[in-house]
Protein backbone atom coordinates (compact mmCIF):
# COMPACT_ATOMS: atom_id res chain seq x y z
CA UNK A 1 0.00 0.00 0.00
CA UNK A 2 2.75 2.09 0.63
CA UNK A 3 4.63 2.01 -2.57
CA UNK A 4 1.33 2.96 -4.73
CA UNK A 5 0.55 5.70 -2.09
CA UNK A 6 4.41 7.15 -3.32
CA UNK A 7 3.81 6.57 -6.75
CA UNK A 8 0.10 8.39 -6.57
CA UNK A 9 1.98 11.05 -4.82
CA UNK A 10 5.29 11.07 -7.35
CA UNK A 11 5.70 14.42 -9.19
CA UNK A 12 8.14 14.29 -11.78
CA UNK A 13 8.55 18.22 -11.45
CA UNK A 14 10.04 17.30 -8.21
CA UNK A 15 13.23 16.01 -10.10
CA UNK A 16 16.48 17.60 -11.03
CA UNK A 17 17.81 17.19 -14.27
CA UNK A 18 21.57 18.11 -15.11
CA UNK A 19 20.61 21.63 -16.76
CA UNK A 20 18.90 22.41 -13.81
CA UNK A 21 21.42 21.63 -11.45
CA UNK A 22 23.99 24.46 -12.90
CA UNK A 23 27.86 24.93 -12.01
CA UNK A 24 27.19 26.58 -9.41
CA UNK A 25 25.98 24.36 -6.70
CA UNK A 26 22.14 25.64 -6.76
CA UNK A 27 19.24 24.88 -8.42
CA UNK A 28 16.52 28.01 -8.47
CA UNK A 29 13.24 25.57 -8.16
CA UNK A 30 14.66 22.83 -5.90
CA UNK A 31 17.33 24.57 -3.74
CA UNK A 32 20.22 22.19 -2.99
CA UNK A 33 18.19 19.47 -1.57
CA UNK A 34 18.46 17.07 -4.14
CA UNK A 35 21.66 17.79 -5.54
CA UNK A 36 24.13 14.85 -5.78
CA UNK A 37 28.14 15.59 -6.20
CA UNK A 38 30.53 13.40 -7.90
CA UNK A 39 33.60 12.70 -5.34
CA UNK A 40 36.86 14.52 -7.07
CA UNK A 41 38.64 11.74 -7.27
CA UNK A 42 37.14 8.75 -8.52
CA UNK A 43 33.38 7.84 -10.75
CA UNK A 44 31.50 7.50 -7.58
CA UNK A 45 28.63 9.72 -5.85
CA UNK A 46 30.39 11.69 -3.44
CA UNK A 47 29.07 10.44 0.67
CA UNK A 48 31.17 13.48 2.13
CA UNK A 49 31.48 17.34 2.17
CA UNK A 50 34.85 18.03 3.78
CA UNK A 51 36.44 21.80 4.55
CA UNK A 52 33.97 23.15 2.45
CA UNK A 53 36.18 22.74 -0.73
CA UNK A 54 35.92 18.53 -1.67
CA UNK A 55 33.49 15.77 -2.34
CA UNK A 56 34.85 12.41 -1.64
CA UNK A 57 32.99 9.44 -1.87
CA UNK A 58 33.36 7.06 1.64
CA UNK A 59 36.49 5.38 0.13
CA UNK A 60 38.37 7.89 -0.67
CA UNK A 61 37.08 9.86 2.39
CA UNK A 62 38.57 6.91 4.08
CA UNK A 63 42.13 7.41 2.76
CA UNK A 64 41.88 11.35 2.83
CA UNK A 65 45.07 12.22 3.71
CA UNK A 66 46.52 10.26 0.59
CA UNK A 67 44.50 12.59 -1.89
CA UNK A 68 44.20 16.11 -0.44
CA UNK A 69 46.77 18.43 1.20
CA UNK A 70 44.85 19.45 3.86
CA UNK A 71 46.52 22.75 4.01
CA UNK A 72 45.19 24.15 1.17
CA UNK A 73 42.71 21.11 0.04
CA UNK A 74 44.55 21.00 -3.19
CA UNK A 75 44.62 17.63 -4.71
CA UNK A 76 47.55 15.31 -4.40
CA UNK A 77 47.11 13.97 -8.11
CA UNK A 78 49.41 10.83 -7.78
CA UNK A 79 47.08 7.69 -7.52
CA UNK A 80 43.76 9.91 -8.69
CA UNK A 81 42.49 8.17 -11.67
CA UNK A 82 41.24 10.35 -14.50
CA UNK A 83 37.08 9.94 -14.92
CA UNK A 84 37.54 7.99 -18.61
CA UNK A 85 34.78 10.42 -19.62
CA UNK A 86 30.96 10.80 -20.64
CA UNK A 87 30.33 7.89 -22.68
CA UNK A 88 32.60 5.15 -20.14
CA UNK A 89 32.00 7.26 -16.46
CA UNK A 90 29.49 4.87 -14.12
CA UNK A 91 27.91 7.73 -13.54
CA UNK A 92 27.54 9.01 -17.21
CA UNK A 93 29.31 12.47 -16.35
Amino acid sequence: AGDQAREENFNAQDLICPGCAGFDGTCATHGTDYIEFKCRFCCALATYFCGGAAHFCTPCHDVAGEKVNFGDWSTKWEGVVECPGYEKCPLGI
